[in-house]
Formats: structure tokens, sequence, C-alpha cells
């Protein structure tokens, strides 16, 4: 669930990505929906959370390097399409000077 659910209000736009994936269809104006949402939690009780396992493992491989640096490269670095052919250009000529140094040295 979005975590713009959690607020007292649902923006529209969260309704609109629902019905456009065809999760659901809303049959209700806009306005209707999100008050239904917002309604749709009050004075409920969760006695057992299924996917605290879940959730904890997720957190705790977030929370390595390795994923927080490859998504910070991919969303810095990766953005056009000729970011992605720089990128594999760099990494073959990278490779052809040390094959260059080192293979052609012996």
């Amino acid at each position: 669930m979005p975590s713009s659910w959690t607020t007292s209000s649902t923006p529209p736009n969260d309704l609109e990505i629902l019905c456009k994936r065809e999760i659901f269809d809303n049959w209700l104006s806009p306005d209707d929906s999100t008050q239904f949402f917002d309604k749709l939690y009050y004075d409920t009780f969760v006695k057992e959370f299924y996917y605290s396992k879940l959730c904890d493992d997720l957190n705790r491989h977030c929370k390595r390097w390795w994923p927080r640096w490859r998504a910070y490269y991919v969303h810095n670095y990766f953005t056009k399409p000729r970011a992605v052919v720089a990128q594999i250009y760099a990494v073959i000529m990278f490779i052809l000077t040390l094959w260059q140094t080192y293979i052609k040295k012996g």
C-alpha cells in the first residue's frame, strides 16, 4: 500500500495509478474513493503481521553497501541512453588498457 495512504488523505493520483494498472476498478468519484481509503483502517487492529520476516529481510538487504551503491549509481549515471553507452565504452576501454599494459608486456 502506498505510504501516502497512511496519512490523513489519499491523493487521487494513487487511485489513478491503481486503476490504470487494473488492480481495481473505480466506480466511485475520486473524492469518494479517497474518503473510502481514508476510512478503511479506522478502528482496526492487526493481531499478527505475516510479512514481518520479509520486511526485516528487505530492510537488512537495503542497508548493505552494494544495493545502496548500485541504486545510487544507476539513478545518477544511467538516466539517459547515451550515458549507458558511455559507461559501456568506459568499461571496454579500461579492459583494453589493462590488456595492453599487462598482457602485451609478457
